[in-house]
């Protein structure tokens, strides 16, 4: 069986502390979130080891037991002693726990054989976007809400949409009633989680207009309680990825624009983009690079009690190149009428 270090899954050092654990994980899990990366084959196998690993390194009582046998675990991989000799029998029913019929048994689950042996149970999560679930205790935990992210562009952000997700939203397992046992035996339907996972396909309607951190509540979509038919919420958060041109800061959109040496000097009329479609700007006499101009009301629309937010545009002058010798002269010409020196004073 091969040993998982869980540390290198998640790129920590073995002292990093909980908060530094929890950063990586939600890092990762966001890098390899399956519905970012439907083209990569192998995003999912390693985002469910994500998950693993931090099932184990995110609880205090199973990264204590992972940090005290875990680098020994290849030791007694093939049940025939420790390195002093003895026989394992003790470690096996310790960990492997009495009546666990499945193990060994080649069932395919989210969780690898190695964090089966060692801490027993099925795949927590079960939902992938339910990432942040707070585990539960088995047989008699209450409904709880779940909390997760939902990423979409600025453009969606701006105008709104509705898209759909698949959850694997749990429920107790039909056939122990959430107990995880049935008789003195480990479920085998549930395989002792007391839960079982279906997908199920959800509706979201993102309002147009919604900001960076905008949590969205889905009623009845959280976590069941075992042995319940309750079911608490699942809060999503929005995060707002800007695009090639615009990016978000608060509800007001930036971008910038280049405009031509003459524009900015001679002053201009020119169109510039919004999420909204094209509008005309003045560009003043004597613009200088970097100068910003703001657009009323052209940011985020309003949502709520947050009110419109507007378009910051950056301008960029850009320099001609491929200029002709008529063109060199006749700008030589006004460098020598010019007698000011921007450099003055450095």
């Amino acid at each position: 069986m091969e040993y998982k270090d869980y540390y290198n899954i998640l790129g920590v050092a073995k002292g990093a502390t909980p908060a530094e654990i929890k950063k990586a994980y939600r890092r990762l899990a966001r890098k390899y979130h399956p519905d970012f990366n439907r083209d990569n084959p192998n995003a999912e196998r390693r985002f469910k080891e994500i998950n693993e690993a931090y099932q184990v390194l995110g609880d205090a009582d199973k990264r204590q037991k992972y940090d005290h046998l875990g680098a020994n675990w290849q030791d007694f991989q093939r049940f025939g002693g420790s390195r002093g000799g003895t026989g394992d029998n003790d470690f096996f029913r310790h960990f492997a726990g009495a009546g666990r019929a499945d193990f060994g048994s080649g069932r395919q689950t989210g969780f690898s054989d190695f964090f089966r042996m060692f801490f027993g149970g099925a795949d927590p999560f079960g939902d992938t976007m339910a990432a942040d679930a707070p585990e539960g205790r088995r047989g008699g935990r209450a409904a709880a809400d779940l909390n997760a992210e939902i990423r979409i562009p600025l453009r969606d952000a701006a105008q709104g949409r509705t898209m759909r997700i698949t959850l694997q939203s749990e429920s107790p397992c039909p056939q122990c009633g959430g107990r995880g046992a049935t008789g003195r035996n480990v479920c085998p339907a549930c395989q002792g989680a007391g839960s079982t996972y279906q997908p199920e396909e959800v509706e979201v309607k993102i309002p147009a207009g919604v900001h960076d951190e905008f949590k969205i509540r889905l009623r009845g979509k959280g976590r069941t309680g075992a042995g319940q038919r309750e079911r608490g919420d699942l809060y999503l958060t929005v995060r707002v990825e800007d695009d090639a041109f615009f990016r978000l800061q608060g509800r007001d959109i930036h971008c910038e624009v280049p405009v031509t040496f003459c524009e900015a000097a001679l002053g201009a009329q020119i169109e510039v983009p919004t999420l909204g479609g094209k509008v005309r700007m003045r560009i003043p006499l004597e613009t200088q690079n970097g100068r910003t101009f703001r657009l009323k009301g052209k940011g985020l629309p309003a949502l709520g009690r947050h009110p419109a937010g507007d378009q910051i545009i950056h301008v960029r002058v850009v320099v001609p190149t491929n200029l002709s010798p008529r063109e060199k002269e006749l700008l030589h010409q006004l460098a020598a009428t010019r007698t000011e020196n921007p450099r003055e004073g450095l």
